[in-house]
């Protein structure tokens, strides 16, 4: 495995054109080029789901109907947690989603809905790297273990 400070500095790009597990370069390009291009389409889903969380949001905003249809679950949530929850803090919480506007209800539904995917999308996206980082170290094992040299 690759030196952290290489990895944190260089970038998954990067990184596989320094690592010895990889074997000879044509290999490392390869793997470093299929991991740019996930990188480039994990930042691409990243700006497919802020934009429009942001759309949703100035919607909701604007919308005082939208607003209403999507401010009833956050406040179905906040009589849930009043009424199940008796600690004070619980109580406390479910008074401050209970006060806020049916706007603020629905902007911050709109908002946890886009974090949520953000998460599934960094989540995917690192899945997705150790993939390839397995799949280019095992390709270095199997040419080493049959002699294929290239460059």
């Amino acid at each position: 495995m690759t030196d952290y400070s290489v990895q944190s500095m260089a970038g998954t790009g990067i990184t596989p054109l320094f690592s010895s597990e990889k074997g000879d370069m044509s290999n490392r390009l390869n793997c470093a080029g299929a991991q740019i291009k996930n990188n480039i389409k994990a930042l691409a889903e990243d700006t497919v789901v802020i934009g429009g969380t942001v759309a949703a949001g100035y919607a909701a905003k604007k919308i005082p109907g939208l607003a209403k249809v999507l401010a009833a679950p956050v406040q179905w949530f906040a009589d849930g947690v009043k009424a199940i929850c008796s600690k004070p803090f619980f109580q406390k919480v479910g008074n401050f989603i209970s006060g806020m506007s049916k706007t603020n209800k629905a902007i911050a539904l709109i908002s946890l809905i886009g974090l949520s995917t953000l998460a599934y999308v960094g989540r995917k996206h690192a899945y997705k790297a150790g993939q390839i980082d397995q799949l280019y170290t095992d390709r270095a094992k199997l040419r080493e273990k049959a002699n294929i040299n290239t460059l």
